[in-house]
């Protein structure tokens, strides 16, 4: 048999691996160990939190939960584990129950005020976020601080104070990477264009999608704009299907592309040579070209640079055919932002001499943290004339939006490929514009044909679709 003390040391040491299991990412591994731990000592406050944050990596909130809360029953004034149950609460959208956990801490430092301003900040309540932000930054002057702070008034839509408050956060680190690329959104909502596409390079070092595209180019050969000397250039999107129509135009014709599968098809066709080759010169992302090839705004359109000679056959169908688009892809950061419940698209059933199709591939349900799981779709009584099911590559996406009159769109992929086709689009923009869309205005740089129409509430799509059915109502002939 064990001693006591032989027993809390072993315990200690098991303890130890776990936790260097979890920091290796061996999630499985640390959660058995930990497991273990909990056998012999169930009252073993770090080893439950250990366990939270395990759940809480790999995004089980109302797991990680219950093992903080076994830990702080255990131990009510326990800093950590309040602060573990605040940052659940926070990914599970419930924000009053976060702020009330970090309130337990009674801490008064920069660090809780900091994470107090950010949870008022996600609420929407600016105010609040402003002042607590500003008693932290009075405690500490951090650059994590200071882009919190610019982010607060870049969501209220006050660019030239998210400005200064990215700025600062450059003056004071000039590496911290999160401040240069909020900087790059900010300069380019406002039309600073040459200032922005400066500042977005230093996405390479933030995004966690260039990791997997730097096991395949490494940084060493990416290309900075120089001569290439007849070297293969090899351009990639490390960013979704949108991005690929939307930077296309700047791809050179003897650069190699390296694209999925699905839009492959329609890509050769344009002339572009489509490998992902093992001997190659150099290699850059599609989105540095307007920095690297030093684009100016005013060269951004040059005509459509899309076509299809597909045919999708529309006869039977008289009259205007709309196409229409409620939701982006799932994994979107700000998919539940930017997608709108189709409900809101019925006063387009009512315009006369109109059919609508759908142009919406996926149909799944959403699983929005802290709303749980959500159907779009629900609600949505009226007809729809269903193009799901042909939508199975860029090609024929391509062919069915060339038949359309007009797309009605979220901010999705297919306004892009729309646009790019010199198709009319009726684009709904959300409150807090991608920074590609600038911060107000109905046109926009990218396409002459594409019309945005503009949250002007937080949230209010009912608005937008009221705007679109009286302009498309204008346009009919009388």
């Amino acid at each position: 048999m064990f001693e006591p003390q032989e027993v809390k040391e072993l315990v200690s040491q098991a303890l130890q691996s776990s936790c260097d299991f979890f920091r290796q990412d061996k999630l499985q591994d640390s959660a058995l160990l930990t497991q273990q731990i909990l056998k012999i000592d169930p009252s073993n406050v770090p080893a439950l939190q250990l366990l939270g944050l395990i759940e809480y990596r790999q995004k089980n909130y109302e797991k990680a939960l219950e093992f903080f809360q076994q830990a702080l029953e255990i131990d009510s004034t326990n800093n950590e584990t309040h602060n573990n149950i605040a940052i659940c609460y926070s990914a599970l959208h419930n924000y009053d129950k976060a702020i009330e956990h970090l309130n337990a801490t009674k801490k008064a430092d920069h660090v809780t005020y900091g994470n107090l301003a950010s949870q008022y900040r996600k609420k929407r309540d600016f105010d609040s976020a402003i002042e607590y932000f500003e008693t932290a930054l009075g405690m500490q002057n951090d650059p994590h601080l200071l882009v919190g702070l610019g982010g607060v008034y870049g969501e209220a839509n006050d660019m030239p104070k998210a400005i200064e408050y990215f700025e600062k956060a450059i003056e004071l680190d000039p590496d911290f990477t999160p401040a240069h690329v909020d900087l790059s959104y900010a300069y380019h909502l406002m039309g600073r264009w040459e200032e922005g596409w400066r500042e977005y390079e230093f996405r390479h070092d933030y995004y966690q999608e260039f990791k997997k595209w730097e096991r395949l180019y490494p940084p060493e050969k990416r290309w900075n704009g120089c001569d290439l000397n007849g070297k293969k250039l090899v351009v990639y999107c490390e960013q979704g299907w949108g991005d690929i129509f939307n930077f296309l135009r700047f791809v050179p014709k003897e650069a190699v592309l390296d694209v999925p599968v699905p839009i492959r098809g329609l890509l050769e066709k344009h002339g572009y040579t489509i490998e992902r080759p093992e001997e190659y010169g150099y290699h850059c992302s599609m989105m540095s070209l307007p920095y690297l090839l030093n684009i100016d705004q005013e060269d951004v359109w040059k005509g459509p640079y899309i076509h299809t000679t597909k045919k999708a056959d529309f006869g039977q169908y008289t009259g205007c055919k709309i196409g229409i688009v409620w939701a982006g892809g799932p994994r979107h950061p700000r998919d539940r932002t930017r997608s709108c419940p189709l409900r809101f698209f019925k006063p387009l059933v009512n315009l006369p001499n109109t059919h609508l199709f759908s142009l919406q591939k996926d149909l799944r349900v959403r699983n929005f943290p802290g709303f749980g799981l959500v159907d779009l779709a629900e609600g949505a009584d009226f007809k729809l004339i269903d193009m799901s099911q042909f939508l199975d590559d860029w090609e024929n996406t391509a062919a069915i939006v060339n038949q359309m009159d007009i797309i009605v769109t979220v901010d999705t992929a297919i306004a892009h490929l729309a646009g790019s086709m010199g198709k009319k689009v009726f684009a709904m923009i959300g409150y807090n514009p991608d920074w590609r869309w600038r911060l107000s205005g109905e046109t926009t740089i990218w396409y002459p044909t594409v019309r945005l129409f503009r949250q002007e509430n937080y949230g209010d799509w009912e608005s937008v679709i009221q705007s679109i059915t009286e302009a498309l109502r204008a346009e009919q002939p009388r």
